[in-house]
């Protein structure tokens, strides 16, 4: 059977079967949501060649690792918005390891 035939890009074809070969255990859920917002939520799936199941995926695997890795850039803004300069002093090896 072709991927595209079956309206699925490659990827969602790799993932559909990676996961049947690796046998991922996936958990059903039930979820609430309002008529007009399913509605919205599945012609974008279908605009998009992915079925609502993996739309809805995807935004929460986005989300959740969004968040785990968002510390990096939270560390990196701080240190943008310090108000420290170098003041062009050079550190050599010795002054790092200095205690």
């Amino acid at each position: 059977m072709d991927p595209a035939g079956a309206g699925r890009n490659q990827l969602d074809y790799f993932i559909m079967c990676a996961h049947t070969m690796c046998e991922v255990n996936m958990k059903n859920i039930t979820l609430s949501i309002e008529e007009d917002v399913l509605q919205a939520g599945r012609e974008y799936a279908r605009q998009h060649n992915v079925s609502f199941n993996v739309l809805v995926r995807r935004l929460i695997e986005q989300t959740v690792v969004q968040k785990q890795n968002r510390w990096l850039d939270d560390t990196f803004s701080l240190m943008d918005r310090a108000s420290v300069t170098s003041s062009d002093d050079r550190w050599n090896r010795e002054d790092l390891y200095r205690v």
